[in-house]
């Protein structure tokens, strides 16, 4: 019996049970023989039998060495009657055969001599009944080959029966099959699980004595509520197809086989709680063949009991291992398990297959009830490994891989390699302790895709990864690495701890894609990757390293601590894209990243690394504290950063608020209201905030207008924090003063309730531990738009002279204007002056002076200017008669100099000189 009941849901897989229908056509080629034994006559000393009333007493047979060699014709037990090999005490090999065309009906005791190892051999099959059992002293190998091959070279032929037969003193070193190897069939009551701490608690069964080995070697084997037992000892289910070659190996518990030269197997099936159990310091389970199926609560297992360390199970197939369902009364699950209960060590478990399929609550495990150390568990899948649902009466916990301990030894590891990893509908792959003990790690490594969907029939178990502990143990560290990752409807990846230990890492490596999508069908799971504690324990970091992040429709990513222990660290390494969309269907939880701490504990950092971040319709990014812990810090660096009624924020609820810190490269977008936030003391409890930090040196800052889309720093009683932003440039966000607020929202001074979008630091309760908001930009104002040039350019050289000539020995020429700023000397250099030259007026309506000015000619070709017409664009300029420059609005008709004429000066007039003269000038 497992150490530790689990339970799984319902299958799809359309062929469960196909075998059990058609067992009764087991044998329908082979003729089974009334149950008798009659020998041949094909050896140089015969065998003899002896009919003793129910005993069948078999004396003769040709010794060479310690081997002694029997032939029949046929070999049957009856039920009730015994088989008995009356041999030497110094033999160590009984080696049979039987030449005929029955197969064996095995129904009664088979018994021999002292410690001698019985072969039996029959390649038209073998049947053993309910009551068949077995009482000898050492190992039992039962076979379907047509001949046993020794290490001298000969062999010991069921089909050539050559007379006298080549017999050998050497030691057998393999078992030859013919081209179409019959099967090995064991029925039984199915009550051969062990219910008690014994290791042999039942005599219902084929049994070998302890440190023994026990093997069924042949075509197709059938387990039929059968039951195969050694305690410490081997027991080897080998199934072959075609002319194979099976190696044999002595060892200190009787042998070992190699199926190195086998081309192709056949199928093992365990049904009607059929049990294979090598329970013991030692014991071991190894299983070759095509396909293995284990049904109907059947159960493969190797445990430790006591001091010893248990040995190993091994299942090998070259094509599927299926395991599913329990009894119709769920009294135990189908499974596969090596546990300890004392000081021993449990043995490891490790499936190779090309896909492995546990359904309706079937299970794989390996623990420890004890001080001993559990073992690990392996599974090498080259295509696929589907765990799927919950046992119907959901008796047992959803468990379909396990390794746990519940004393102090420490959990096994689990490590799964495959192509692809379904698992669904409440199955569940978990290590963890609820003891001293530390959990094992726990491993995923699917090369194309691992999914996780949904929950149990029932709703009450989610699919998941788990690797937890509930003691003082550390949980142990899971690592995931795929190219997509797939968690939808309610399931799960979590480790973490509700005691005292630390919880363990998480780590994802998706080289394509992460997807959490939704939550479970009753609202009740959250699909997600979680880091959590809810003890004193530390909480694990959590990890994700993939090209594109999407988390959507209520799906959250979350490391925290509900408890005194500190939150761990929340970093998600995205080289393209993470979106965080939407909330739960019935709008109760938003998608989000969160690092958060409930209790006293200090809430870990949120660290985001991507090209394009999206936040929308209600996600969230979240770091803080509900308790008194102080909240952890945001980082965030991405190309760009689009909040779309969504929000990003540090928040505590009595501690110090966290940090935010945004380093963008190109745009930050915020559209209808969304938030940058990082809040101290809610609920008018203590607190400084943290502060923002925005730093896009090249980029953009926008907000929509009128979409109440915020950035702020502020506490209640505590200081506001800082606001920095330092951005090529910010639109449609405006910062507010304390003042501000208080003009605008008196009651409340809560931003959040004006349709601008603002930005604000205060302490609502203190004014004079408000907050500062410093915004760096360059004196660049791209909303000014761009002014479109005239295409009929003005010929520059009929405008401008090419040089002035110094008539009084000056270096340099002036041209000097009045007015706001200046000209330089030369075009690109400096301006003449950094201030400017006069003041700019409004023109008045009325004149200011009633005195009647002096009359001056109007200069040729420009008329009187009238105080009501508009003002027009100076396009010239002239010198009066008194030598001063007038600017007009259409340039003279006259004819521009021509460069080889001798130029006119250009010394500045004395009244535009005096009025430049209280100015700094540039010559």
């Amino acid at each position: 019996m497992s150490s530790f009941d689990s339970t799984n849901g319902r299958s799809w897989v359309t062929y469960l049970g196909i075998g059990i229908a058609i067992s009764g056509a087991l044998f329908s080629h082979a003729n089974c023989a009334v149950a008798q034994i009659t020998p041949d006559t094909t050896l140089p000393n015969n065998s003899q039998v002896i009919l003793q009333d129910n005993m069948r007493i078999i004396e003769g047979g040709t010794q060479a060495g310690h081997n002694l060699f029997h032939s029949f014709q046929e070999f049957s037990v009856p039920t009730g009657s015994t088989a008995f090999f009356n041999n030497a005490q110094d033999i160590q090999n009984i080696i049979s055969r039987v030449t005929g065309s029955s197969a064996s009906n095995i129904d009664g005791l088979i018994s021999a001599n002292g410690t001698a190892n019985l072969f039996l051999l029959n390649p038209k099959g073998m049947i053993f009944g309910r009551n068949a059992s077995l009482n000898i002293g050492g190992s039992f190998v039962v076979s379907t080959a047509s001949s046993l091959n020794f290490a001298d070279g000969t062999q010991f032929s069921t089909t050539v029966t050559q007379s006298p037969p080549l017999l050998t003193i050497s030691v057998p070193v393999g078992l030859q099959f013919g081209p179409t190897p019959a099967a090995i069939q064991v029925q039984g009551n199915g009550k051969g699980t062990r219910t008690t701490t014994d290791l042999i608690d039942t005599n219902e069964a084929l049994r070998v004595q302890p440190n023994q080995t026990l093997a069924l070697v042949g075509g197709d084997i059938k387990l039929l509520g059968g039951t195969l037992k050694t305690a410490g000892g081997r027991i080897e289910l080998g199934s072959v197809a075609g002319s194979s070659l099976v190696n044999l190996t002595p060892t200190a518990k009787g042998w070992t086989f190699g199926y190195e030269s086998v081309p192709t197997f056949g199928d093992i099936q365990l049904s009607q709680q059929a049990t294979v159990d090598a329970s013991g310091a030692g014991g071991n389970v190894q299983v070759q063949g095509k396909r293995l199926t284990l049904q109907e609560s059947s159960q493969i297992e190797v445990s430790t009991l006591g001091e010893g360390a248990a040995g190993a199970l091994s299942v090998s197939t070259s094509e599927l291992v299926e395991l599913t369902g329990s009894t119709a009364y769920g009294q135990f699950p189908t499974s596969l398990s090596a546990n300890t209960q004392g000081t021993g060590k449990a043995g490891n478990v490790t499936i190779n297959t090309q896909q492995l399929l546990i359904s309706n609550g079937a299970e794989v495990s390996t623990g420890t009830l004890g001080s001993g150390d559990g073992g690990s568990l392996n599974v090498n899948a080259s295509q696929s490994v589907q765990l799927i649902g919950t046992s119907r009466d959901g008796q047992f916990f959803p468990v379909s891989l396990f390794t746990g301990t519940q004393g102090t030894g420490k959990a096994g590891n689990v490590t799964i390699n495959t192509q692809q990893l379904l698992i669904s509908d409440g199955a569940l792959v978990f290590t963890g302790s609820i003891g001293e003990g530390d959990g094992g790690s726990l491993s995923v490594n699917a090369s194309q895709s691992i999914q996780l969907i949904g929950t149990s029939a029932d709703g009450r178990f989610p699919s998941g990864l788990i690797a937890s502990t509930q003691g003082t143990g550390k949980a142990g560290d899971l690592r995931i690495t795929t190219q997509q990752l797939l968690i939808s409807d309610g399931a799960q990846i979590f480790t973490g701890t509700n005691g005292s230990g630390d919880g363990g890492s998480l780590n994802v490596n998706a080289s394509q894609s992460v997807q959490l999508i939704g939550t479970s069908a009753n609202g009740q799971f959250l699909s997600g990757l979680f880091a959590n504690t809810l003890g004193v324990g530390k909480a694990g970091d959590l990890t994700i390293t993939t090209p594109v992040l999407q988390v959507l429709d209520g799906a959250q990513i979350i490391t925290g601590t509900n408890g005194s222990g500190d939150g761990g660290s929340l970093n998600v390494n995205a080289s393209q894209s993470v979106q965080l969309i939407g909330t739960s269907t019935n709008g109760q939880f938003p998608t989000g990243l969160f690092a958060n701490t409930q209790g006293t504990g200090k809430a870990g950092d949120l660290t985001i690394n991507t090209q394009q971040l999206l936040i929308s319709n209600g996600a969230l990014v979240f770091t803080g504290s509900s308790g008194e812990g102080v909240g952890g810090d945001v980082d965030i660096t991405a190309s760009d950063l689009r909040l779309d009624n969504g929000l990003i924020t540090a928040q505590t609820f009595s501690g110090n608020g966290g940090n935010l810190k945004l380093n963008i490269t190109n745009l930050l977008l915020m559209r209808r209201g969304s938030r940058i936030s990082t809040t101290a003391g809610t609920e008018q409890k203590p607190g400084d905030s943290g502060n923002i930090t925005i730093n896009a040196p090249s980029g953009f800052i926008v907000a929509a207008k009128g979409e109440n889309s915020d950035i702020t720093a502020n506490a209640f009683t505590g200081q506001g924090g800082k606001v920095t932003i330092n951005a090529t440039g910010i639109f449609g966000i405006l910062p507010l003063r304390r003042q501000d607020l208080e003009r605008l929202r008196p009651l409340d001074l809560n931003p959040r309730q004006l349709s601008t979008n603002d930005i604000t630091a205060i302490s609502q309760e203190n004014p004079s531990l408000s907050g500062q908001v410093t915004i760096n930009t360059p004196d660049l104002d791209p909303s000014r738009g761009f002014v479109e040039l005239p295409s009929n350019l003005v010929d520059p050289s009929r405008q401008i002279m090419q040089n002035c000539a110094d008539q009084r020995g000056t270096t340099a020429n002036s041209f000097y204007i009045t007015g706001h700023g200046g000209l330089p000397v030369r075009p690109g250099d400096l301006p003449i002056s950094y201030y400017p030259t006069g003041f700019v007026r409004s023109v008045p309506t009325q004149p200011t002076i009633n005195k009647k000015p002096t009359a001056i000619a109007d200069p040729p070709g420009v008329g009187s200017a009238k105080i009501d017409t508009p003002i027009i664009e100076a396009r010239g300029w002239i010198v009066d008669s008194n030598g001063d420059v007038v600017l007009v609005a259409s340039a003279p008709n006259a004819t521009p100099y021509s460069p080889w004429l001798t130029p006119v000066s250009c010394a500045v007039p004395q009244n535009i000189r005096s009025k430049l003269s209280s100015q700094p000038t540039q010559a």
